[in-house]
């Protein structure tokens, strides 16, 4: 008959060679024939935690511990059993019971950092880590959940530096891999947080927040479809976790799809009530019904019971919103002190990614020198294109009305309209490819450069976009007046639409958006510096028209609000396409397409005006730039009219 102790060694060596099930079963043998010894239930312990069975690994620890001398080991690993159970108070009472009896036990002060972590107590997590480091240089788990303490507090480059240690030191851990995604994702490095996110998943396929980040990557880079699987895919794994839930709440919202978002946020709130990306999904969606006081009700508990706990991305989204929201209630001050504040975490974001904030800025001074007529009559001839096969470039600036003047257009049978893609900027790449200076090879291209890079223009196209044969292409990027001479260079006969809507609505509305980070973009964080490149952009266009024929049409916001049929006849017939009745169908077109601008949940209402000189409501803080935009006010012909 076997004892106690033999069915315990027995037990052992099959647990220290990883045959848990085994182990388990001999376990309970061994208590059959004793049902209270400390040793065999502190075991038994053990092997269910590590088969995840951690409520009934908690169980037996509870029974082990008045039976047992006190040990830390024993504190520790219900400590373990409790964070996995999702008890983290109590795993916190273990860990310090355990760090009570010995203070140099490396794994409790391991788990004490990962609960911290999870409770988002991060200054004290980092402080847990920094001791358990003291104990253990060499573990990848620590450096993990220092990453993560890190983090949770902004330190993204050392938490970047800590991810990358625990990869280095256990590179088939997923958890590592997810979290470096995480830290790419947010400094908008989104092809090396796919990788990332990729590879946590190639360790671990079934990891259901690495898919959950991929998708949320992947939407980001546009990919849609692809999005969309991963976020049923972790659906199907975990039905009831709410971050995808949340994800998927976001993505049909952003499609104009408020119905689907809205039943998300009803299965994740029922979960969890007070999860800050739900209840910020849901304020957009109440905000889109017209229901302003709840919308900033619900964001303002989401940052106040969050605090400096609220995730960077998360709370940028919230206070953009909350300025949004107080603008439709014609609260000024309020919502201009939200746009601050927003645009405070935006600049500090493009600081620490080191945004370049000049380039822009020289090279437009640089084209103002070198686009003189003396120049331009040095230029070597450019050979013909076929009128209707050249694509027409739609223009401005920021926040003028492009994308409202994109989706007509788009309804036209004759045209085909192309989003915000860097078609010119490849052009610019290419030609500075060749070597020489690039003002020289401009003004010396020979036919076959001029092949060559109208060939990389439409392959640039063909990447973005299925184009139809036969459809004039509309080719719409508001930042693309400072290039106009260069399309121009290389399609001669091009068209251009020129946008324009009054200027201080303009710059007023660039403050207001939470835009993706580049360096056109990172002007818009004070209305200073918006109405500073508004004047610079606008300058450069001016020039350009003065020295280059350049053919154009402009079009004023305004005039198309107040005459949309007589303005968009006016556009149609420059265009040569006729009108057509479908261009009245523009908001229902724009509900079947991923708009990408962040006029997408305008684009899809009809016509409105609420928009229209909004400025006037905010003239004491455009008062400081009304020198600078006056100029272009009265230049485009909005000098004493009411706005």
């Amino acid at each position: 008959m076997s004892t106690v102790s033999d069915t315990l060694k027995l037990a052992l060596r099959h647990h220290e060679i990883g045959q848990l099930q085994q182990a388990e079963e001999l376990y309970r043998e061994a208590l059959r024939i004793d049902p209270q010894h400390p040793h065999g239930l502190h075991l038994l312990g053990v092997a269910c935690h590590q088969q995840g069975k951690n409520q009934e690994a908690v169980g037996y620890f509870d029974l082990a511990i008045p039976l047992a001398e006190p040990t830390a080991e024993i504190y520790n690993n219900r400590a373990a059993a409790r964070l996995s159970a999702g008890q983290i108070d109590e795993a916190i009472e273990d860990c310090r019971r355990a760090l009570e009896i010995n203070p140099h036990y490396f794994l409790a002060h391991n788990n004490l950092a990962h609960a911290l972590n999870e409770l988002e107590r991060y200054e004290e997590a980092e402080q847990s880590c920094r001791r358990a480091m003291d104990l253990e240089r060499e573990s990848a788990a620590v450096h993990l959940n220092l990453g993560r303490a890190l983090k949770g507090q902004g330190k993204l480059a050392e938490a970047f530096e800590s991810y990358q240690q625990a990869a280095v030191l256990d590179p088939g851990k997923a958890e590592t891999f997810n979290n470096l995604g995480n830290i790419y994702r947010q400094d908008d490095k989104l092809d090396e947080a796919v990788a990332a996110y990729e590879e946590a998943l190639r360790i671990k396929p079934d990891y259901v927040e690495a898919i959950n980040n991929l998708g949320r990557a992947l939407n980001r880079q546009e990919k849609n479809d692809e999005a969309l699987a991963c976020f049923h895919r972790a659906l199907e794994l975990k039905p009831d976790f709410v971050p995808v839930l949340a994800s998927l709440a976001g993505y049909h919202e952003k499609a104009n799809q408020l119905e689907e978002a809205l039943d998300y946020i009803d299965r994740g709130r029922k979960i969890a009530p007070e999860h800050p990306r739900l209840n910020i999904v849901q304020a957009k969606c109440e905000g889109r019904r017209g229901d302003f006081a709840g919308a900033v009700a619900r964001i303002e508990r989401v940052v106040a019971a969050a605090g400096d706990r609220l995730a960077e991305e998360t709370r940028a989204e919230a206070y953009f919103q909350l300025g949004r929201f107080y603008d439709r209630m014609e609260e000024a001050d309020k919502a201009f002190h939200w746009f601050q504040e927003g645009n405070r975490l935006a600049d500090a974001k493009a600081t620490r990614l080191g945004v370049d904030r000049e380039t822009i800025h020289s090279e437009d001074r640089i084209a103002a020198e070198l686009f003189h007529p003396a120049w331009i009559e040095s230029w070597t001839p450019a050979p013909p294109y076929p009128r209707e096969e050249t694509p027409v470039f739609m223009t401005g600036f920021p926040r003028s009305g492009t994308t409202l003047i994109d989706q007509i257009l788009d309804t036209h049978p004759k045209l085909q309209t192309m989003e915000e893609r860097p078609t010119i900027g490849e052009l610019k790449r290419e030609i500075l490819s060749y070597g020489s200076p690039s003002a020289w090879t401009l003004a010396s291209l020979m036919p076959e450069h001029f092949d060559h890079l109208r060939a990389v223009y439409f392959r640039t196209v063909n990447r973005f976009l299925q184009h139809q044969p036969g459809l004039l292409l509309i080719d719409r990027n508001p930042f693309m007046a400072r290039d106009a001479a260069l399309a121009h260079r290389i399609f001669p006969d091009t068209r251009f639409i020129f946008v324009v809507r009054h200027p201080c609505d303009v710059c007023l509305s660039c403050l207001m958006q939470n835009f993706g980070m580049h360096s056109g973009t990172v002007n818009f964080f004070t209305l200073e510096n918006t109405a500073a490149f508004y004047d610079e952009v606008m300058r450069l266009w001016q020039h350009y028209v003065r020295v280059l024929p350049i053919d154009y049409h402009m079009i004023r916001y305004e005039d198309l609000l107040d005459d949309f049929e007589g303005e968009t006849r006016r556009l149609l017939d420059y265009l040569g396409v006729g009108w057509d009745e479908s261009v009245y169908r523009h908001t229902e077109h724009a509900k079947t397409r991923n708009v990408r601008t962040a006029s997408y949940h305008q684009v899809v209402e009809p016509l409105y005006r609420r928009a229209r000189y909004r400025w006037q409501r905010y003239a004491k803080q455009l008062a400081p730039v009304m020198d600078v935009l006056r100029p272009y006010i009265e230049y485009y012909g909005y000098d004493g009219v009411d706005g």
